[in-house]
């Protein structure tokens, strides 16, 4: 008897989008706490505002970038999805037109056959009984015959 073999699982992937997301996230903090530090002086070498001063537009440019970046990633998430449930509503479109189309054909054929069904019994009836057939089925197979014809 074989003992039962165990999968590995492969470690998760992480996307290059979850990457930059946590990366923008660490860079950001590290900055905004080194800036953080330098206007209370807890940064001993910093005794003027200087590096500061020069940190303090890279700060606002990341953070303003980082949230400036996430409505735009939202509304493109939420365009991705919308255009998925148009493609999904189109399927489902085009599947029910060719189930139309497909209903739509047999009913043809079937008015087809009994076209011709209605064409034999009037031949048929015509034949044997020398075109003396009663009145009212010959006059009923004829309105049935023209409704099926137009």
């Amino acid at each position: 008897m074989t003992a039962p073999t165990k999968h590995m699982s492969s470690p998760p992937v992480v996307s290059i989008e979850t990457a930059k997301h946590w990366i923008m996230i660490v860079v950001s903090l590290s900055f905004l706490v080194l800036y953080g530090a330098a206007l209370t002086g807890w940064l001993r070498p910093i005794t003027t505002n200087s590096l500061a001063e020069r940190l303090e537009p890279i700060i606002f440019i990341l953070v303003g970038f980082y949230f400036g970046q996430l409505p735009f990633t939202y509304a493109l998430r939420s365009r991705k999805r919308e255009l998925q449930r148009m493609r999904e509503k189109l399927e489902e479109t085009q599947k029910s037109k060719e189930q139309i189309q497909s209903e739509h054909d047999s009913m043809a054929e079937k008015i087809s056959n009994a076209k011709i069904a209605l064409d034999r019994f009037v031949a048929e009836t015509n034949t044997t009984t020398n075109g003396h057939a009663s009145g009212d089925s010959k006059r009923s197979v004829e309105i049935v015959r023209n409704i099926l014809t137009s």
